[in-house]
C-alpha cells in the first residue's frame, strides 16, 4: 500500500514538474531546472 501511495505521489510530482517545465518563453532557464531534483527527492527514501 506505501508503494502505491509513493507511485501516486510521484506521479502527482511529475505532473507538477510538466507544470514547471512548461513554463513561458520570458522566464529564465532556471526556473524549468527546478523539477528534477524535487523529482529525485521523490523517488528516494
Amino acid at each position: 500500500m506505501k508503494s502505491v501511495r509513493s507511485f501516486i505521489r510521484n506521479d502527482i510530482l511529475a505532473m507538477s514538474a510538466y507544470k514547471i517545465t512548461d513554463v513561458p518563453p520570458g522566464l529564465p532557464n532556471s526556473m524549468r531546472w527546478k523539477a528534477p531534483p524535487i523529482l529525485l527527492r521523490g523517488t528516494k527514501p
